[in-house]
């Protein structure tokens, strides 16, 4: 009994031992305060050099599941880091596999982006097709409206050239009538 509970207070110990060494970093991550292990990894750029580290880092960034945290493309930055610093790691083949996934990831992410990005400009082509549409039917109502003022004017001018070539007709004929000499037995008014 006595030896069980020494190994139980030994065994103890050594967690407590294990928690009080681990790095803070660790600490959170198995405490799943992920975002406090994401914050703490950004501002401590010594594990940048850390292989484990690194990977816990990256898959914490590369989680879908912990919304606070996922960042696809710092993810895969940082699954790319460690292939490039440690060939020889233990998590090469996970990391390797990771890329590929966060590749499809990010490719489906600019997929979705480039289709949002077009919806959003076909809308407002649409919106401003509609627009220039109401413009054009305006001015063409508008220039319904000219046309008709115009031909009407035009026909006034017609009919204004006509009384004028009348006129002109008249008057013509008034002064040769005023200057055909006049019959003896006529006899011009007295002034």
């Amino acid at each position: 009994m006595r030896v069980v509970a020494t190994a139980g207070a030994i065994v103890s110990m050594c967690s407590m031992w294990a928690c009080a060494s681990a790095r803070p970093f660790d600490r959170l991550l198995s405490e799943q305060r992920w975002a406090d292990a994401a914050q703490l990894f950004a501002s401590d750029s010594t594990l940048l050099n850390d292989e484990q580290a690194l990977y816990s880092a990256a898959v914490l960034f590369g989680s879908p599941t912990r919304k606070a945290t996922y960042d696809p493309e710092r993810a895969r930055t940082l699954f790319q880091r460690l292939l490039s610093n440690f060939p020889n790691s233990k998590y090469v083949s996970d990391a390797q596999n990771r890329v590929a996934l966060l590749d499809e990831v990010l490719r489906a992410r600019t997929g979705t982006t480039r289709v949002r990005e077009l919806e959003a400009r076909i809308s407002e082509l649409t919106a401003q097709q509609g627009r220039l549409r109401a413009e054009l039917d305006s001015a063409q109502g508008q220039s319904d409206a000219v046309k008709r003022s115009a031909a009407k004017l035009e026909a006034d001018v017609r009919d204004r050239d006509e009384q004028l070539r009348a006129l002109r007709l008249e008057l013509k004929q008034l002064k040769e009538i005023d200057l055909k000499p006049r019959s003896a037995g006529r006899r011009p008014p007295a002034d």
